[in-house]
């Protein structure tokens, strides 16, 4: 049973490693990628001083530097050291980011819709493929990786005894091996977390083709009917109004309409913990001042609520900076794990094979070329084949998508679309080094060509 355990889980990893460690460590950047803005995009980083200025000053200053353009978004500085975020659209159509310096309300910068958070945070969630099924593609590969843990858990018999083994004076192959046991128990729970909700998404779309029941709206005011008859109210009025309405309320994200029908949608958090900003809005006739509607996160059923849960589990930004560099470590972990076990599967492997050629050597039956070849190829070609399949998808979403962005600034094509220097160099490094992993990944898991135990078998017969 134990045998069995292990040839399920070592054909998990190879079949379904070298995306699953793309994913992972895709994801474990996702989860620091503000971050990573913040230190490659100097627009974006500021000093606190003092109190933060009410919005009005900051959306002032925001659509001076707009040259005209609406802003369409507002977004709460990260923490104390970030900048506040505007959205708007250039004459192009394309999104742009203005940054404000919430102390003192100067504008710091601009920058492209393209940045580190947009780039990991979509080719992550769906290798940049941006039909809907494009999510899918990712998410299954969570059903992988949650049995990819049981049978390791299975396999490796009481578990807890070996929490603080490392072996480093007993050979590559135990260290390597203490390694992959000691990262696959301390992110067992991790693991988990990020196995249910990688699967959630992959049953969030059909769930969402469901007719939803309506429910009565907690105002009374008809939803698409806007006051027109008055002067729009100042946003920090709005902003009063929204928090006046959902106890507990921090405004977070401002949504401008795009239609004069359409009310002004404010998003933020409340008491309820564990959920998204968009989780908690008002919605607010904004020449009236009168609230349209709104929602509580509490007010929601079981299976909504969760699908406002799932995301700050999954990428752990619900403790600011402390939980997102647990999860990123973890994370970092989780996807050291795969390529040690496909080390460790490979070297167990060969041991096999060189045995079986010894045999063959002690019996004066020498094993022919085809025949060290056969044994020491590893010929899954669904494996082979999904993850040809998987990579080219990847790798197409993602020039598609880049392409765009560099022809979005000008008809000629611009490197500023893409983003700042700094941006630019991370997401191309990282995407030569998934190049690089990818290449290795196939010429030593997929395609060894035995020549090692053709040369013992010939330096054993002249001998």
């Amino acid at each position: 049973m134990n045998k069995l355990i292990y040839q399920i889980h070592g054909w998990l990893g190879l079949n379904f490693g070298l995306v699953l460690f793309i994913i992972c460590l895709s994801g474990s950047f996702a989860v620091v990628s503000h971050e990573i803005d913040w230190l490659c995009n100097p627009a974006i980083r500021v000093s606190p001083e003092g109190e933060r200025l009410p919005w009005s000053a900051l959306l002032n200053s925001a659509e001076q530097s707009a040259s005209g353009s609406k802003v369409r978004m507002c977004f709460i500085p990260q923490s104390d050291f970030f900048a506040a975020e505007f959205w708007t659209r250039d004459e192009r159509g394309n999104t742009r980011r203005i940054y404000v310096n919430p102390y003192n309300g100067k504008v710091t910068g601009e920058a492209t819709w393209m940045n580190a958070q947009r780039f990991f945070r979509d080719f992550h969630r769906r290798f940049y493929i941006m039909a809907w099924w494009g999510i899918w593609v990712v998410a299954i590969f969570s059903l992988p990786l949650l049995l990819s843990s049981i049978t390791g858990l299975l396999f490796y018999k009481r578990w807890w005894k070996q929490l603080f083994v490392l072996r480093l004076r007993s050979g590559r192959r135990a260290f390597f091996s203490d390694i992959h046991r000691q990262a696959g128990i301390w992110t067992l729970l991790f693991t988990f977390v990020i196995g249910v909700t990688g699967l959630w998404y992959f049953l969030e779309i059909p769930i969402s083709w469901l007719p939803k029941k309506l429910e009565p709206s907690s105002v009374s005011i008809p939803a698409g009917y806007i006051d027109r008859s008055k002067e729009p109210l100042s946003i920090d009025k709005l902003v009063g109004i929204a928090e006046e309405t959902i106890p507990g309320f921090e405004v977070r994200k401002i949504a401008f309409p795009t239609r004069p029908s359409q009310p002004i949608k404010l998003s933020g958090q409340a008491t309820a913990w564990l959920v998204r900003d968009r989780t908690n809005w008002v919605e607010v006739d904004s020449h009236s001042g009168d609230p349209m509607d709104s929602v509580r996160a509490e007010d929601l059923d079981m299976l909504e609520r969760w699908s406002h849960t799932a995301d700050p589990l999954h990428f752990g930004n619900f403790g600011g900076l402390t939980s997102k560099l647990i999860w990123f470590v973890f994370g970092i972990s989780l996807s050291a794990l795969i390529p040690t076990g496909a080390y460790l599967w490979v070297r167990r492997h060969n041991i096999l094979v060189e045995r079986k050629f010894k045999r063959s050597v002690a019996k004066n039956l020498f094993m022919t070329r085809n025949e060290c070849v056969k044994e020491a190829r590893r010929n899954y070609w669904v494996g082979i084949v999904s993850t040809l399949a998987i990579v080219y998808f990847a790798s197409m979403g993602t020039f598609d998508t880049l392409s765009k962005q560099y022809y979005s600034v000008a008809d000629e094509g611009d490197f500023f679309g893409l983003g700042g220097p700094a941006v630019i160099v991370t997401f191309v490094s990282f995407l030569v080094g998934i190049l690089v992993v990818s290449l290795l990944w196939f010429y030593f898991v997929w395609l060894p060509s035995g020549a090692t135990f053709l040369s013992r078998r010939n330096s054993d017969s002249n001998g």
